[in-house]
């Protein structure tokens, strides 16, 4: 990836620091072909929003959308989703806060309007770095809600393949 800096620091101004790895374990998941980054651009091609996620098997698995502030509220974020959704037809999942304040919530609408579902059942999110807890989560799928069967087999394909535990 040409721009993996400028990716990598619309990232850690996107979120906090336990939800993104460091930045050479970050940087390795660029060799697992299972793992991939969209990016979109502005005229200058500078990296304004990018999608990362997992292909994995059965479905793919958003770990990161972020947009840069600048673009935020333009429909960004909105295009690149709705761009990745139509260019697979497998599941998609992804993680959210669970939503509680008027963030999470806002973050949680977001996604329910393109489509994707909340899924009440308990998720905890592996940490991404030494000495970090795990963080409550959410699971939110598209184009539906799974059961509890389909929620434990993804979650377990998730801690597997992404967190490698």
């Amino acid at each position: 990836m040409k721009n993996f800096d400028e990716m990598f620091h619309l990232m850690q101004i996107s979120f906090p620091e336990n939800e993104y790895r460091t930045y050479s374990d970050q940087k390795s998941l660029l060799k697992n072909p299972k793992y991939h980054i969209i990016t979109k651009e502005n005229e200058q091609k500078n990296i304004v929003a990018f999608l990362a996620f997992w292909s994995l098997g059965d479905f793919n698995f958003i770990e990161h959308l972020a947009v840069s502030p600048t673009c935020r509220g333009k429909g960004t974020g909105t295009k690149l989703v709705s761009e990745f959704m139509s260019e697979t037809s497998k599941p998609i999942l992804l993680e959210i806060e669970p939503p509680v304040d008027d963030i999470s919530i806002k973050r949680m609408k977001f996604y329910e309007k393109l489509g994707f579902v909340l899924n009440e059942y308990q998720y905890f999110q592996i940490p991404l770095r030494k000495n970090h807890s795990p963080s409550e989560l959410k699971i939110m799928s598209y184009p539906q809600k799974l059961n509890e069967e389909e929620f434990n087999n993804v979650k377990n394909i998730i801690y597997h393949e992404v967190y490698g535990v």
